[in-house]
């Protein structure tokens, strides 16, 4: 991602993506449960929804509380950059400054 032409590209996208979005890219989500429920083998299934984007996360629970699955994620509609690929630290510092100057102003 680091080469120049993707950062451009990413400045870009970065101007016309929605504020809840940006700033789950620049801080991370903000997850709060949403449900949960016993399963069959005696397991929890837990569903997380983020307060700002939409998005969900479901995990798996033993019945000590301890995590021994990951179910994934369930991104809302235009949160992934269809073609940037996995962000690295580069990537990551554009969508940060382009959060930090919507808040400027």
């Amino acid at each position: 991602m680091a080469n120049r032409k993707a950062l451009l590209k990413l400045k870009d996208i970065a101007k016309r993506y929605p504020d809840t979005m940006l700033a789950c890219r620049d801080m991370g989500h903000d997850w709060r449960p949403i449900e949960a429920a016993w399963l069959q083998n005696g397991n929890i299934e837990r569903v997380l929804g983020c307060t700002r984007c939409e998005a969900k996360r479901v995990q798996y629970l033993d019945k000590n509380g301890y995590i021994v699955k990951g179910g994934g994620y369930n991104y809302p509609d235009g949160y992934q950059m269809k073609g940037m690929g996995r962000l690295d630290t580069d990537g990551r510092a554009v969508l940060r400054r382009a959060s930090v100057l919507k808040q400027i102003g």
